[in-house]
């Protein structure tokens, strides 16, 4: 009888998660193989600029300029496939995983799953826009 209600509150907190994420994952991977935007020129240039000090001059410090969200992703450099692409990808995951938390603490503060899921899926509908994150990899 436990393992029955753990097993619909499983399920029903994946669809939960799902119904979530689905303003995030539609606008993004539509937008995965479009040419690069502004600032996600900009970026995506830090990146793999980074990549190519920490592989060949061992240091960031003569690179000049420090940009702690391109660094991070920087790893991209190492796989000889579409790094703006692999740039998009990644930075899904990370809005992804902000979403989760975002997702937990709203339904934590109001107490109620249901809110939590209607603030949400609004805040992922309207940050995820064209408009807002372009192609993808601008947050």
């Amino acid at each position: 009888m436990e393992e029955e209600k753990q097993k619909k509150v499983n399920i029903l907190s994946i669809c939960v998660f799902l119904f979530v994420l689905f303003p995030l994952l539609i606008f993004r991977i539509s937008s995965l193989t479009s040419l690069p935007f502004t600032d996600e020129g900009f970026y995506g240039l830090f990146s793999i600029s980074n990549g190519y000090f920490i592989k060949n001059m061992g240091s960031l410090w003569q690179m000049g300029t420090l940009h702690i969200y391109p660094i991070f992703l920087s790893i991209v450099t190492v796989f000889n496939v579409n790094q703006m692409l692999l740039l998009r990808i990644c930075d899904m995951i990370v809005a992804t995983l902000r979403a989760r938390q975002l997702y937990k603490l709203l339904a934590e503060e109001s107490s109620s799953v249901f809110v939590g899921v209607c603030i949400t899926f609004f805040m992922m509908l309207a940050l995820n826009q064209h408009i807002v994150i372009q192609n993808g990899f601008k947050n």
